[in-house]
């Protein structure tokens, strides 16, 4: 057996890691409380105008952007459930570690030809799919002839059931899609669409920062009073205080890690490279490879031998007991150097970062690498620790309530701050001609943000009734989403009355959203309690949410009243 040491150097322990962590945020905080007391100390009528008007005008540029992070981000917390409502196939909890892999390469080799191919297995969400990756690399005779060009991976999806393979635009979901909504990928902005996400998040943080040094002298006293009887300015700015001060250590959470991800991985690296490494391509390459990773040449020499797959995976599961299998690659599939990993997917509860992984080489049987979550770098643990803060996934059904309920919070906060806008702007003194602008600009916004809910209950309901008949699914998702949202939000600009739009989006919220479990019954045969009973998990979450849903808004509905 053979091990390779190569990165240990580079291993720190887990539990050093989230104390640092726990350390890095509590010093934060401390020292956050300490400027915002002397800001609030010092801070004369004139700071305190300067901090407001900066915190008003972020908070109004940044709202509907903001809006549609939040909303589609807050959805994104059940894509998987969502994936499997959609497609209808439930999957029994960790199926994928019990899947014959064997049968499933010989289904996958009457369409496809794998030989040398670099194979990546994936479970896809919680149905039942498997998401398949497929790579070549090239003969060591061409590697030494010419340089290797980077080669394209296809992408499709295998019901292992049924052997029915799906490309990437039939199987695209509505899970995916608002997935990919919250970071703006289906606007594409000529590719900058990512960059804006990440600046938005940026001011983001910079509002919240603002706002805490607004209310920072009245915030314990502001949180406790609520008014709903009261003027409107005062509901909506009660409302904003009392619901951003709730939500704001997850507020504060996304904004982080949200601009970790985004806004410092594509404006703050490059420089940051420079400074620290001077440029050197090699020291820059070894701090984003994963020490673990084996890289072997291909031979372009076919096994002699008979293997299985399945083998290797059992192989490792008595390695890693009490884990579930989350991936498997098999690098130059049937080729001498054919290598194969399985990665396993430790409890949270024992391990928070890492994960367990084992390369096999197929031809002497032999074990080239072994890997536990205690061995992790300091950089992918740091990677995957804010990767379960921003996904909630470290968690089960609790969590997941948690994170949806404080993201649509957020929507609350960001609609009351626009109304609050709106109303301190709404008075006599102010000119006519910029009091219009000023309700233009507020009715757009409304229209936008509030015609969202709808337009995705709509979504919701056509894919379910027709979903099976669509062909390129990712084109009918793009038309039907964007169809209804743009409809709706041109329908309530022109219309030009604020009530209207909050009364009767969330009318059509509900009707739509009630239709949706009742039409899933109808089409599947899956009503909730049948699903409840069969243990079809995923699928009782969505129908059960947009029962909660359409009940909550079509209460709203009768109980709005204008005044």
């Amino acid at each position: 057996m053979r091990s390779n040491n190569l990165y240990n150097k580079n291993k720190v322990n887990k539990s050093e890691i989230i104390n640092e962590v726990l350390i890095v945020i509590i010093v934060y905080f401390s020292y956050l409380c300490k400027i915002f007391w002397m800001i609030g100390f010092f801070m004369n009528k004139r700071v305190y105008n300067v901090v407001f008007d900066t915190h008003t005008v972020t908070g109004i540029v940044i709202s509907v952007a903001l809006y549609i992070i939040f909303f589609a981000g807050t959805l994104s917390f059940l894509r998987e459930e969502i994936e499997v409502w959609e497609q209808n196939t439930p999957m029994i909890e960790s199926s994928f570690g019990t899947t014959d892999f064997d049968k499933l390469l010989k289904e996958l080799e009457k369409e496809i030809s794998l030989y040398s191919q670099n194979i990546s297995l994936i479970p896809n969400g919680k149905t039942r799919l498997i998401v398949v990756e497929l790579s070549k690399d090239k003969p060591i005779e061409e590697v030494k002839k010419q340089e290797a060009e980077e080669v394209e991976t296809d992408y499709f999806t295998i019901d292992p059931t049924t052997g029915q393979i799906t490309n990437y635009e039939d199987d695209y979901s509505l899970g995916q899609f608002f997935y990919q909504l919250h970071f703006f990928d289906p606007f594409n902005l000529w590719g900058y669409s990512r960059l804006l996400v990440g600046l938005v998040t940026f001011f983001f943080l910079f509002t919240l920062i603002t706002g805490l040094i607004i209310h920072w002298d009245k915030i314990i006293q502001n949180f406790y009073v609520f008014r709903p009887k009261n003027a409107w300015k005062n509901i909506w700015t009660e409302a904003h205080t009392v619901l951003g001060l709730i939500g704001l250590p997850y507020q504060l959470m996304y904004a982080i890690t949200g601009a970790f991800f985004i806004t410092g991985s594509l404006l703050f690296v490059e420089p940051a490279q420079q400074l620290v490494y001077g440029g050197d391509q090699k020291k820059i390459d070894a701090l984003y490879e994963h020490r673990d990773e084996i890289r072997t040449t291909f031979l372009n020499r076919p096994l002699q031998t008979d293997f299985s797959v399945n083998e290797w995976v059992e192989k490792a599961k008595r390695l890693f007991p009490n884990t579930s299998v989350k991936e498997i690659n098999l690098t130059h599939y049937g080729d001498e150097s054919m290598l194969v990993k399985v990665v396993s997917a430790p409890i949270f509860s024992k391990n928070f970062t890492g994960s367990y992984s084992v390369v096999y080489q197929v031809a002497d049987g032999e074990i080239l690498q072994q890997q536990a979550p205690s061995e992790v770098s300091y950089t992918d643990a740091l990677n995957e620790v804010m990767t379960h803060l921003h996904f909630g996934d470290y968690g089960g059904y609790g969590v997941k309530l948690m994170y949806i309920l404080l993201g649509f919070l957020g929507c609350v906060v960001i609609l009351s701050g626009v109304l609050i806008w709106l109303v301190a702007r709404d008075k006599k003194n102010i000119s006519e001609h910029k009091r219009k602008q000023n309700r233009w600009v507020a009715n757009v916004y409304l229209s936008l943000c509030l015609s969202m809910l709808p337009a995705t209950a709509f979504v919701f309901l056509i894919i379910k009734l027709l979903g099976g008949f669509m062909i390129d699914k990712q084109l009918w998702i793009y038309s039907l989403f964007f169809g209804s949202w743009g409809v709706l939000s041109l329908f309530f600009i022109l219309r030009r009355n604020n009530f209207v739009t909050n009364r009767y989006t969330l009318l059509l919220s509900g009707l739509w959203g009630m239709l949706i479990p009742i039409t899933d019954g109808l089409v599947t045969g899956n009503w909730l309690w049948n699903s409840a009973l069969k243990g079809e998990t995923a699928i009782f979450v969505v129908n059960l949410f947009w029962l909660l849903v359409s009940i909550i808004t079509l209460w709203v509905f009768f109980k709005l009243k204008k005044q």
